[in-house]
């Protein structure tokens, strides 16, 4: 059934497979054959203002990663219709050992709080309502604090250049008198 479940996750959907085993669950992986008995596909609805939030941070030049613990085809198609730029090169994270660390190692790490606890835990921004449409208003008073931060310091700069300036003349005219 590999090929069967493969072209729909290649597709963006989600599967819920029904089957019986030869061994009883006792929570732990499954140690006998399970037969499959059917099922059930299911689909991430994309939010309508998400194309927009990426192709605003696509203008901005910020490169979107999601990392996810579903199943890569799957969150690969998913976003890609979110319209986020590289969706097809995505990375199974079953291979990685730093998937948490990649959100330390981040110049600005976005969570869902929906999301698991360790990745709430690391991230430097947990989006409460899990909506991705907050974040351009985000992007945006962040760097209208940078600009102020910056004229500040210019500022500064130049009153403490101008003060050197009037100490120096000051001191020379002090020792010409």
């Amino acid at each position: 059934y590999q090929s069967e479940i493969e072209a729909y996750t290649s597709k963006g959907f989600r599967l819920l497979v029904f089957g019986t085993s030869e061994t009883v669950p006792d929570g732990k992986a499954l140690s006998g054959r399970v037969t499959p008995l059917g099922y059930v596909l299911l689909s991430n609805p994309i939010r309508k203002e998400a194309p927009e939030t990426f192709a605003y941070f696509a203008e901005q030049g910020v490169e979107v990663k999601v990392i996810s613990g579903d199943n890569p085809m799957t969150v690969s198609e998913v976003a890609k219709e979110a319209g986020i730029a590289n969706a097809d090169r995505y990375v199974d994270a079953a291979t990685l050992h730093n998937d948490v660390l990649a959100l330390k190692d981040a110049d600005c790490s976005v969570a869902m709080a929906s999301g698991s606890d360790a990745a709430v835990q690391a991230s430097q921004v947990v989006l409460l309502e899990s909506n991705f449409a907050c974040m351009p208003s985000v992007v945006m008073e962040g760097r209208r604090v940078v600009n102020n931060i910056q004229r500040s310091a210019s500022l500064f700069l130049v009153k403490n250049i101008f003060s050197f300036l009037l100490a120096i003349f000051s001191a020379v005219f002090m020792i010409t008198y």
